[in-house]
């Protein structure tokens, strides 16, 4: 599903002007749909590793994210995903209640 959205964004870029965003947009969407070397593995993300602010773990955030962060306009993520996933619920609970 993700390679559809990226090729369907990738058509969209085609049939307009682009300026020097959405330039950058374009590599990192191509660069997400790239094929994986089989020797290689998953590919991994070109920004350096991340420190996740609340745990401290080491995490990346692959090419097709952030072509998804970066085409939404938002920041890259400062906290691992199982931290994401336990503000997300601590956040819910607060406003359930």
């Amino acid at each position: 599903m993700v390679t559809a959205l990226l090729r369907r964004a990738l058509e969209l870029l085609d049939a307009g002007d682009v300026d020097e965003t959405i330039t950058q947009t374009r590599e990192i969407i191509e660069t997400a749909l790239e094929p994986e070397s089989p020797s290689r593995g998953r590919k991994t993300s070109p920004f350096p590793t991340r420190v996740c602010r609340e745990c401290g773990s080491k995490f990346y955030i692959t090419t097709a994210d952030q072509a998804f962060y970066y085409l939404h306009q938002y920041a890259l993520p400062n906290h691992c995903l199982p931290c994401r996933a336990k503000r997300r619920e601590a956040k819910s609970l607060k406003e359930a209640k």
